[in-house]
């Protein structure tokens, strides 16, 4: 009897170490990739800014995730630069970040991995209109496509190539 009382607390202290353990790697999980984004919408409405010319756009291609709108870098007066997304869609994700990227659209998510970027910041929300100012020291013809980065797993979400605006458009 006493052996089959030590089996059974065996059985138990066993079943209490797995679901600890299970409880541990469910935490880990929610925590560090965090699924959750993916059911969850994150709506931004921030207004145009007013005086803005636009200087280079491109439209939003997808990448690892549908990833829809417009891209514009908006020029002010007295130098000043901000890049605006509007209409903008895509998934939500965990560390995602808005880049403007020397990598050439499209390209390998080792590619815009290790090109020359430009970090605006993370991504205000996966839905709307959105503005991210531009380091005023930054050279800006040397970045070609804003590209949508989830840094947590090193993808493209999706990607705008840069083109010149024409000349005086107030977009």
């Amino acid at each position: 009897m006493a052996s089959f009382a030590r089996h059974a607390a065996r059985r138990r202290l066993a079943a209490a170490v797995v679901a600890l353990g299970l409880a541990i790697t469910a935490v880990f999980v929610l925590a560090y990739f965090q699924p959750q984004d993916l059911f969850i919408n994150h709506t931004v409405d921030q207004a145009r800014p007013a005086q803005a010319v636009v200087v280079r756009q491109g439209s939003f291609h997808s990448g690892e995730h549908a990833t829809t709108g417009v891209a514009q870098l908006l020029g002010f007066p007295g130098g000043l630069t901000t890049l605006r997304l509007a209409p903008f869609r895509t998934s939500n994700g965990p560390a995602v970040h808005v880049w403007l990227s020397a990598a050439a659209p499209g390209a390998a998510n080792g590619t815009v991995a290790g090109s020359a970027h430009l970090d605006l910041g993370g991504l205000k929300g996966n839905i709307g209109a959105q503005n991210y100012p531009v380091p005023r020291a930054a050279d800006l013809g040397r970045y070609r496509t804003v590209v949508i980065w989830c840094e947590r797993f090193s993808v493209t979400f999706g990607y705008a190539p840069l083109t010149r605006a024409a000349t005086g458009a107030a977009g």
